[in-house]
């Protein structure tokens, strides 16, 4: 009788424990904290920067071949151009002349590797080197400039650009591309 008093006591135990422990008591429910910042871009995200303010200084004059050309040039500095980037993904630059090329009245947005505009454009890790042979892009109505991302991914997976040669993309209008890459504002800086 002894045992059956012991186990019953320890039974009767357990069960008050058990029971204590499932009863909890809650408080309401506080405020929703902020939201945080956002993240960085996936590296299947394309990146437009912000259109930034032509700066271009002279260098000098080039010479070369009995040229008499004015040297231009403007480095934008980033972190978004990683060796990564450089290998796998493609950079487009475009320029936005607000008043039209050479005072044409129209707004135009030009990719780099338009002929008309006489420019190089060089890629690094962290830089961006915009080189303009006898082309005074102030003068010319050149006012800003912005650099776009193409991961690899996209390139062979976007309905639009899939196929495409990066020469052919580099050849696209810019509201092509703005176009199929969702980007919002299509012909005007913001």
């Amino acid at each position: 009788m002894k045992k059956s008093r012991l186990a019953a006591f320890v039974f009767a135990g357990f069960v008050f424990a058990m029971v204590s422990c499932s009863k909890s008591s809650t408080g309401p429910t506080g405020a929703t904290g902020a939201t945080g910042p956002a993240g960085p871009a996936g590296p299947d995200s394309v990146y437009h920067s912000a259109w930034t303010a032509v700066n271009m200084t002279l260098q000098g004059v080039d010479t070369t071949g009995g040229a008499n050309d004015s040297i231009w040039t403007q480095a934008i500095t980033t972190q978004s151009i990683t060796q990564n980037v450089l290998d796998s993904d493609l950079v487009l630059t475009y320029f936005y002349a607000s008043t039209g090329l050479n005072g044409s009245g129209t707004p135009t947005v030009l990719e780099a590797s338009d002929l008309s505009l006489n420019v190089d454009v060089e890629y690094s890790v962290g830089s961006i080197q915009i080189v303009s042979y006898g082309f005074d892009f102030a003068y010319n109505g050149v006012t800003e400039i912005r650099f776009v991302i193409i991961p690899g991914s996209v390139l062979v997976t976007n309905s639009v650009l899939k196929g495409l040669t990066k020469a052919q993309i580099k050849a696209s209008s810019y509201s092509v591309i703005s176009s199929a890459l969702g980007i919002s504002d299509k012909t005007t800086p913001k």
